[in-house]
């Protein structure tokens, strides 16, 4: 599924020599539909584009459809090829936005039962177990690593996938490293217009009420209505009580808070990026413009 995906790597030819003019070959992300919307503001898109590589690219990295080719070029961002010839885009982790912390921490900070017999390792922090138990305590982020490892090793040995270069292909020619920091990784943006709610737990419903200081958006409204708002960029919602077939999403509970990702005077959280610089209201309107044509 992911290679039908991603399509053929977009640094090799069909031959596997380099590829002169690096693109993606797979599913992209939908553009701006201007006949529905109307089209872009030049003036105002190339001002939020100045904001955009000011603000946004240090941690969403350089914009994917411009013809800059900084995109593919960023060594930073892009590994050394592998055996195969394939690289991977490493997309930033970001700690300290400030925002709802609570699905970040779940890999690193919960634990649960295991049962012994999967054979996974002992923790260290959990690693003095009474005897004759059949279960163990072990932190969901290693357990989950190892879990998955184990289901496909299972399935190769009874498929009879014997070849380390079968398997290591099936396994996208990757390790197996699922990460379990307390942080959230910050995409590149391409399509972003189209992914409302925003922030990694939809906690605000447009690309304009996330551009504002977080005691200004929202603190309730309703998710489920498919009507989409070109001009705040996101779905069009309401305020409680919601409609039936509706969900109220409430920011005051654990695990939906909306604050983080500020622009403000301040270095909010110690976040440099996007911590110091207020915008004013012009500069969310040519930043949301901007973004529509990514």
């Amino acid at each position: 599924m992911e290679k039908l995906l991603a399509g053929d790597n977009p640094f090799l030819k069909t031959n596997g020599q380099p590829e002169e003019d690096p693109h993606f070959k797979g599913l992209r992300a939908p553009k701006w539909p201007d006949d529905l919307f109307g089209g872009t503001d030049e003036g105002k898109v190339a001002n939020g584009r100045k904001l955009y590589m000011e603000l946004c690219m240090g941690c969403h990295g350089h914009p994917v459809n411009e013809d800059t080719g900084n995109f593919w070029e960023d060594g930073k961002r892009w590994t050394p090829p592998n055996d195969v010839g394939e690289r991977y885009y490493k997309v930033k982790p970001v700690i300290d936005v400030g925002t709802d912390p609570a699905q970040g921490e779940v890999l690193l900070l919960r634990s649960l039962k295991v049962p012994k017999f999967l054979g996974l390792k002992f923790d260290k922090e959990t690693e003095k177990e009474a005897e004759g138990r059949t279960w163990h305590q072990k932190w969901f982020g290693t357990a989950l690593a190892e879990t998955v490892q184990k289901t496909a090793d299972c399935w190769y040995d009874d498929n009879g996938i014997i070849d380390e270069k079968e398997r290591a292909a099936w396994n996208g020619n990757r390790e197996n490293e699922i990460q379990a920091g307390v942080g959230y990784k910050a995409r590149p943006l391409n399509g972003i217009w189209a992914t409302a709610p925003f922030l990694h737990n939809g906690s605000v419903p447009n690309l304009y009420s996330l551009l504002l200081p977080a005691d200004e958006r929202p603190k309730k409204f309703c998710l489920g209505n498919r009507k989409f708002d070109p001009v705040k960029v996101g779905y069009v919602f309401e305020e409680p009580p919601c409609p039936p077939g509706t969900f109220e999403l409430d920011t005051t509970i654990p695990g939906n808070s909306n604050a983080g990702h500020e622009f403000t005077d301040a270095l909010a959280y110690g976040f440099k990026i996007v911590g110091n610089k207020r915008l004013t209201e012009a500069q969310r309107w040519d930043l949301i413009e901007y973004l529509k044509t990514l």
